[in-house]
């Protein structure tokens, strides 16, 4: 699905990336970990054309370039961290933005910002001023927004989540990840989330790259890359591994 080789950036002569090989394919929920500064979000930037790189990005065999951006936008979305919005819209109309690069009629966007609605729990938020809401409901219009980007996507889409989680609720962080994991399982979608807590990537993710400085220094099943070394040498803590049930292990 998406693969990176040969990836580099750099600013005043400060290497930021590195990337000599990555790749992700359908159906794949992977978490993108590191320290603060490590260059996960510059690896997002890189992805999806916000920066410059030399390298190669190829998605779907096809050099990231060569894509019509228009047909990209319904096959690559993005989440960021926080969005802004000055204009009084209500939350189904921010949801409905995600129809930009569709074709799809009043009724048919209607259903889909309602369904994306539907899953992200925000349905209840169709009718209320964006403004009015909290960082928490404001980051889960803008999911659905994506949702409905990659809606009509005729090849598996391709989600990004920087920090999905960060402005969410204990339940409102599982739901979400329920859901990631669903998308890819069960309709076929790759996911890249920058995750912060390493017990939801051990619980929900398929898959792990672990950066450092901007290079790759694992990548695998979230249980071999997060070994307590592992975590001692990133991240300067070295944790507790407790058994859970089904095999499942969590770091305290």
């Amino acid at each position: 699905m998406l693969s990176l080789s040969n990836l580099s950036y750099s600013v005043s002569e400060r290497q930021l990336l590195e990337i000599n090989r990555l790749a992700t394919k359908e159906r794949e929920l992977v978490a993108l970990l590191g320290a603060n500064g490590a260059g996960k979000s510059t690896l997002f930037k890189a992805i999806t054309g916000e920066i410059t790189c030399s390298g190669d990005i190829k998605f779907h065999n096809k050099s990231i370039q060569k894509w019509k951006p228009i047909t990209l936008a319904k096959h690559l979305g993005v989440l960021p961290q926080a969005s802004q919005l000055s204009f009084p819209f209500t939350g189904g109309e921010v949801v409905s933005l995600g129809l930009i690069p569709l074709t799809a009629s009043k009724a048919e966007g209607r259903l889909l910002a309602r369904k994306a609605m539907e899953e992200t729990d925000t349905l209840h938020f169709f009718d209320r001023v964006y403004s009015e809401l909290s960082g928490g409901e404001r980051q889960r219009i803008h999911l659905a927004r994506v949702l409905v980007q990659l809606s009509q996507a005729e090849k598996a889409p391709l989600l990004l989540l920087d920090e999905p989680t960060s402005a969410q609720d204990l339940g409102q962080q599982h739901q979400i990840l329920n859901l990631s994991k669903t998308l890819c399982h069960e309709r076929g979608w790759g996911v890249v989330a920058i995750i912060h807590d390493l017990n939801h990537a051990l619980r929900y993710c398929d898959s792990v790259w672990l950066l450092q400085d901007g290079k790759v220094v694992d990548s695998g099943r979230p249980s071999d890359v997060l070994s307590v070394n592992q975590v001692d040498r990133v991240w300067g803590y070295k944790p507790d591994v407790v058994e859970l049930d089904e095999g499942r292990t969590a770091l305290v």
